[in-house]
C-alpha cells in the first residue's frame, strides 16, 4: 500500500511534528511539493526554532517555505583559509629582496627590510656584535643574505653620513 519512500516521508513528518505545528508543516509541504517530487523522503531536514531548514541535492541549506539560503560556515574551512592567508602575508616578492624601505606605518618610520618589520638597525647591531650573515639569518629566518648585506651597507652609509 505504501512505498518505502512513503514510509520514510511519513517518519520524517512524524519527527518534525514533535517540533512544529501541523499547520506549519502543511504550508511547508505545499511549498516543497511545488519544487520537489518527494521532498519528505529525498531532502535532509533540520529545525531551528520554528523554521525547517532543508538541504537539497546541491547541499545548500535553505529555509523551507521561503527558499532563503542559510549561511553555513564550517570552522575547519575558515581555519584553513586563515592559515593560508597568514602564510601568504609572509611571502615576499622578488623585487622586495635586498631592498630597504621606510613607512610611517611600519616600526615608527624606521628603515626596514622591505616586506618585513625588521629594522636595518637591528641587523646592523648584530653585525657590529660580530655575528656573521648566516648567524644573523638564524635570528631572522625570513631574511635572505641579500637582505642582510643591503641592511649592513645601508647602515654603514648612514653612519658615514652622520659622522
Amino acid at each position: 500500500m505504501y512505498s518505502f519512500r512513503d514510509v520514510v516521508g511519513l517518519k520524517t513528518l512524524a519527527m518534525l511534528r514533535h517540533r512544529l505545528p501541523l499547520q506549519e508543516l502543511r504550508k511547508i509541504g505545499e511549498w516543497l511539493h511545488a519544487r520537489y517530487s518527494e521532498p519528505w523522503s529525498e531532502l535532509r531536514f533540520s529545525v531551528c526554532g520554528r523554521n525547517v531548514v532543508f538541504e537539497d541535492v546541491t547541499g545548500i541549506p535553505q529555509v523551507a517555505g521561503s527558499g532563503q539560503v542559510v549561511l553555513s560556515i564550517l570552522l575547519s574551512d575558515v581555519e584553513r583559509e586563515t592559515a593560508l592567508a597568514a602564510d601568504a602575508l609572509l611571502d615576499r616578492q622578488p623585487e622586495q629582496l635586498g631592498k630597504i624601505v621606510r613607512s610611517r606605518n611600519i616600526q615608527h618610520n624606521s628603515w626596514v627590510v622591505d616586506g618585513t618589520r625588521i629594522p636595518t638597525s637591528a641587523i646592523y647591531d648584530f653585525h657590529q656584535a660580530g655575528f656573521a650573515p648566516n648567524a644573523i639569518r638564524d635570528e631572522y629566518p625570513r631574511l635572505t643574505l641579500a637582505d642582510i648585506q643591503a641592511a649592513i651597507l645601508f647602515e654603514k652609509s648612514r653612519a658615514l653620513k652622520a659622522g
